[in-house]
């Protein structure tokens, strides 16, 4: 039921590799904004589920307490999705949320999402932004 593998502690600590909802009391949702220009990343946690409102206050969130002190002068962004889930390209609720995080941090938003059958015939690799932040949720 646990990986095997090397473990930083005093003794070997079993977890499980695969969600068992019966097994837990509670749910955690990470969602990380990634910035390519200076390798930095904010990760957001959520308890209930991955809904495109929480995708766009995870946004809002890392923009006004990182990003913007590091980009003061920024009137626009771009934004890159891997149109899955709350994100998808085609969900008129998500754009309607990005035209409010829009207004509600008085930028421009530029949306990009990766090709969606590009990553199962690896034509292209997955983002690498998406390990360099989730390999650090489980600290």
């Amino acid at each position: 039921m646990y990986r095997p593998g090397r473990c930083y502690s005093s003794a070997p600590q079993p977890v499980y590799d695969h969600d068992f909802p019966h097994l837990a009391t509670g749910r955690l949702i990470p969602h990380g904004v990634y910035d390519l220009h200076r390798n930095e990343g904010f990760i957001t946690l959520g308890t209930s589920r991955e809904t495109s409102a929480f995708v766009c206050d995870a946004i809002a969130l890392a923009w006004e307490r990182h990003f913007a002190k590091r980009y003061p002068r920024a009137r626009e962004i771009l934004v890159l999705f891997d149109a899955g889930g709350a994100n998808a390209a085609r969900s008129l609720r998500f754009k309607e949320d990005l035209i409010a995080l829009s207004q509600r941090l008085g930028l421009r938003l530029r949306i990009a999402h990766y090709p969606p059958s590009q990553y199962s015939t690896k034509r292209i690799a997955p983002p690498a932004n998406t390990a360099r932040a989730s390999c650090h949720v489980g600290r």
